[in-house]
């Protein structure tokens, strides 16, 4: 069968809209054409393909079981014939106007907010506002075009670009190493002071992996916060052990300003994984802002990212 050139696109864009609204006259009042050029067109798109895509009569029309079959192969067909087009368009164009970003407060000025100067030199019309926040983003009633976000997998009215599996680690500054000493075993921890996140769901766990189950350590804290960068700093200056993401502390390791500590068991906060991925709509087509801000910190963070030991 040979569609092209007898059968145009607005044919089957009629064909389409019959299907979705079950009326000629209903297509042909949208359309601002008689019913009659709505009805010739399908019965030249019936010819055309050599079987009945409707049933007519006096109450309504309906796809027969091909006009089913026809229609979603046409509306796939068309999605992709405006996809082709958008990206012909968008040969001579640049990414330019708002583009709207979310990631947790402490990930975001590490790992985002760092590259938004190289971001807006590569793309100088780009206008970027940066939401940082703790609590959960819901991009179906809250404007935004990419979360950054570090949590299981669930949604899946969103597609998500991984960026990595989080990791956590139980480290320590040398200087209160030499003043303390090194444990090395989880149940030594016991006897050390630790750096504990508390919020107002509690303290946070810590989970070692002994015999491939996680045991729980309720570790004595001399210090509790809700802030990230504080346990961070105050373990960095000494004061004890902390437990935190490997995308936190990966510098100060490599520096050899902390040390990380029972690198043979494995450590974490969650018995399930979390990760760490851009999500945004679940649409079709997205914009090419979009596309070009998840396609600018994929290269930035690499195939592996770069924090990680």
């Amino acid at each position: 069968m040979n569609l092209f050139p007898a059968t145009d696109l607005r044919t089957l864009y009629f064909f389409l809209r019959v299907c979705d609204t079950l009326s000629f006259s209903e297509v042909a009042r949208q359309e601002n054409v008689t019913t009659s050029v709505v009805s010739r067109a399908i019965q030249q798109l019936e010819d055309q393909v050599g079987h009945q895509l409707l049933y007519r009569n006096t109450r309504a029309v309906t796809p027969t079981e091909a006009g089913l079959q026809f229609s979603q192969d046409i509306k796939q067909f068309l999605e992709q014939f405006a996809h082709a087009q958008q990206k012909l368009n968008e040969l001579n164009q640049e990414p330019s106007g708002m583009i709207r970003l979310n990631a947790p407060v402490v990930f975001g000025r590490r790992h985002i907010a760092p590259y938004l100067p190289l971001l807006a030199e590569r793309y100088p019309r780009l206008q970027v506002t940066l939401s940082l926040t703790d609590d959960y983003i819901d991009p179906h009633t809250d404007p935004t075009d990419i979360i950054f976000r570090i949590s299981p997998l669930t949604d899946s009215s969103l597609h998500a670009r991984i960026i990595a599996t989080q990791k956590h680690y139980i480290v320590a500054s040398p200087t209160y190493l030499t003043k303390f000493g090194t444990p090395s075993t989880p149940e030594e921890l016991m006897q050390h002071r630790c750096i504990v996140y508390k919020n107002n769901l509690g303290e946070n766990r810590w989970l070692i992996k002994q015999q491939n189950n996680w045991q729980q350590y309720r570790v004595p804290a001399t210090l509790t916060t809700n802030n990230g960068e504080t346990i961070f700093s105050a373990c960095l200056h000494g004061l004890g052990l902390c437990l935190l993401p490997d995308w936190a502390i990966y510098d100060a390791l490599q520096k050899g300003e902390l040390v990380r500590l029972l690198p043979d068991f494995e450590t974490a906060i969650h018995t399930e994984s979390r990760t760490i991925a851009m999500l945004y709509p679940n649409a079709r087509y997205n914009s090419l802002n979009t596309r070009t801000v998840l396609d600018f910190f994929t290269d930035i963070f690499g195939e592996t990212a770069y924090w990680q030991i």
